[in-house]
């Protein structure tokens, strides 16, 4: 019987004490939506800067896009690039070829006049860049 005494001597709560606790309890319910919406507002302002940022971002790659899209309008090919540089060595060529026949005529023209030797004949072909056909 001694679990009914220590029953019967527990104090029944008041409407007052309830007020108290259930004020006490939406205090610190309060308290933590405060600190959680200051938490939020604070993420708030930093997705804001992000999106500011990736804005910026947006804007210069678009500038950055626009730039290469005028340097591949006037960029040249490889393919183009090994045109011009086959017809430039062909153009080479025939130039070299017409300088290598008026060096031949000049020495054969000095030859004919007794200038050069017939040494300094075959020493002087010996060193034109293209193969004479005797």
């Amino acid at each position: 019987m001694k679990s009914r005494k220590a029953v019967s001597k527990l104090k029944e709560p008041t409407l007052r004490s309830l007020q108290s606790d259930v004020h006490d309890v939406l205090r610190t319910v309060s308290a933590s939506v405060t600190k959680t919406e200051k938490r939020f507002d604070v993420m708030d302002q930093r997705f804001d800067r992000m999106d500011q940022k990736f804005d910026r971002m947006d804007q210069r790659f678009g500038e950055i896009e626009g730039r290469v899209k005028d340097i591949e309008g006037v960029m040249v090919t490889k393919e183009y690039l090994d045109d011009k540089l086959l017809d430039l060595r062909g153009d080479l060529v025939t130039l070299l070829r017409k300088e290598d026949r008026v060096v031949l005529l000049m020495v054969q023209i000095l030859r004919e006049k007794d200038i050069f030797s017939e040494a300094d004949v075959e020493r002087l072909t010996a060193h034109t860049p293209f193969v004479t056909r005797s």
